[in-house]
């Protein structure tokens, strides 16, 4: 008769339990992957709109004002903070913050598969207002471009110190925002003239 020591009891009971606790394996359902992905690219088409009505790249979209529908001012519940050197709520936010902002949304627009080519005309109005003549305050940003007093032809962002003040300072972050929403619109807009202007503005990074 074969007989079994204490220590060999324990082990073969605990396997029982542990088989007995054993989950039972999880049923998937067939469609399960289908269904999801339509409900993913669902909410990516509607963010996507969303972003580009805020942008003001839509068709519908005339304004010269870069990114109309910045902010919704819940004290009224209504009315849509606009310019980054004039709406903004100072106590919370600031003109280089808001405009890094913008520049981001403009970035992710265009990261988007396809996007950037369905608003083209409008994201090369942005584009273009991005690129306008060194000096020129931009409508609804409230920065600028100018050449550094240093070095040979940098170029750099400066953004107002505070709302009104008129006195504009660089901004790393601010910059390098510029220049990866340049890129990345440029690149899905397969325009590489915009290319040059984002090298020499990296370069002024570096």
């Amino acid at each position: 008769r074969l007989t079994l020591s204490m220590p060999a009891r324990l082990v073969l009971l605990s396997l029982c339990v542990a088989q007995a606790k054993k989950s039972p394996p999880v049923a998937v359902e067939a469609r399960f992957k289908e269904r999801i992905t339509l409900k993913l690219e669902a909410a990516l088409a509607s963010a996507t709109a969303h972003l580009a009505w805020a942008l003001g790249v839509t068709s519908e979209s005339s304004e010269d004002v870069f990114a109309p529908h910045y902010e919704l001012d819940l004290r009224t519940g209504s009315t849509w903070r606009a310019k980054c050197e004039a709406d903004i709520d100072t106590e919370r936010d600031s003109v280089a913050h808001c405009v890094i902002h913008k520049l981001q949304a403009l970035s992710a627009l265009c990261e988007a598969p396809g996007v950037a080519e369905t608003h083209r005309p409008g994201i090369l109005r942005l584009l273009k207002q991005l690129l306008v003549k060194r000096e020129t305050v931009i409508p609804g940003l409230g920065v600028k471009r100018s050449m550094l007093p240093i070095g040979n032809g940098m170029e750099v962002w400066m953004s107002e110190t505070s709302v009104g003040s008129g006195n504009f300072d660089v901004m790393v972050p601010l910059h390098a925002a510029a220049t990866l929403a340049v890129v990345q619109c440029g690149s899905a807009l397969s325009e590489p003239k915009f290319f040059e202007t984002a090298q020499a503005w990296f370069a002024s990074i570096e």
